[in-house]
């Protein structure tokens, strides 16, 4: 088949047409293409971990939330004496496929203990296949010896509260559209 109906209407007793892969389609479509934050998720530093609140991510169109209220508490490695480490924490997908289900976390990945360190090399896939693995930085944290010393924010922000993706509808014309912005006619 060469194309596929994704919002018709169906009745209730056929078989279902919509998948996730389906989903991903629209919302990476909607995103330009683009991998990050959505909403106004913050990540801080607590106790020797880093906790995330609010919003959630995009992985390739791949929808993960944090609900309202809740947060995800990852525990950052101990540091090396003396010398500084990058770790990055972003959200990972895992495609599944046949009865092994999707994944779709927020992790850590470790960097390597150094004197000028950089991030860690993360795992880029186009998600095709089962198996295949494709993480998107959101956050460095920064250690200096033993110790968490700050957050450095580097997803990009997707759609947030001050309206970074907007839809103009008919004859409204964008000003200064930005990537992303929808304009239906």
């Amino acid at each position: 088949m060469s194309e596929k109906a994704i919002t018709i209407y169906t009745p209730s007793d056929a078989e279902p047409h919509i998948t996730a892969d389906d989903d991903a389609f629209i919302y990476n479509s909607i995103l330009g293409g683009r991998s990050g934050i959505l909403g106004d998720m913050t990540c801080s530093v607590s106790s020797g971990s880093v906790v995330l609140e609010g919003g959630g991510v995009s992985n390739r169109g791949y929808i993960l939330r944090i609900p309202s209220g809740e947060n995800v508490t990852l525990s950052v490695p101990v540091g090396s004496q003396g010398l500084n480490r990058i770790d990055t924490v972003v959200s990972q997908f895992t495609k599944g496929a046949g009865t092994v289900a999707d994944k779709h976390v927020i992790t850590l990945v470790k960097g390597t203990a150094a004197e000028s360190p950089s991030p860690p090399a993360l795992t880029e896939s186009g998600l095709t296949a089962a198996g295949d693995v494709n993480q998107v930085a959101l956050y460095y944290v920064m250690l200096s010896g033993l110790d968490i010393v700050g957050i450095v924010h580097v997803g990009q922000n997707l759609v947030t509260g001050d309206n970074s993706v907007r839809l103009y509808v008919q004859s409204e014309q964008p000003q200064s559209p930005n990537i992303g912005d929808l304009w239906f006619w």
